[in-house]
């Protein structure tokens, strides 16, 4: 029998976030942040197998999560900057259930990783 599983999930944060920033001189920034909030997740998972034909689940959550980063900003003029920022993210489980043709299917996994940011900005 083939089979062949797709999976999408997707997350909308609502965080908090605690900055301190260090000015180096009257261009340069340092800073770290830290901040954790909640993250509205939505998944689907769709399986296709041979002589079964196709089913699948979609189902919604709300998990608790939080990040640490750092990062700097350059202001070119006292209006425009430019900055690059890191976070590393994390959240408790998640876990999206559904029942399909009778049979219970549970999807748990965390929310996880690294992101970086380039910015450009502009303050009025």
């Amino acid at each position: 029998m083939a089979a062949s599983a797709k999976a999408e999930v997707s997350a909308i944060p609502v965080t908090l976030t605690i900055k301190g920033i260090i000015p180096v001189d009257k261009q340069l920034e340092v800073y770290g942040l830290a901040g954790g909030g909640a993250y509205f997740v939505h998944g689907k998972l769709t399986v296709t197998a041979t002589g079964f034909g196709t089913a699948s689940l979609s189902d919604n959550t709300t998990v608790a999560g939080g990040f640490v980063g750092a990062g700097l900003t350059y202001n070119v003029t006292k209006e425009v900057f430019l900055g690059l920022e890191g976070k590393y993210l994390w959240t408790s489980r998640a876990t999206l259930s559904k029942v399909i043709n009778g049979t219970p299917v549970d999807a748990d996994f965390k929310i996880s990783g690294v992101l970086g940011t380039v910015n450009l900005g502009y303050r009025f």
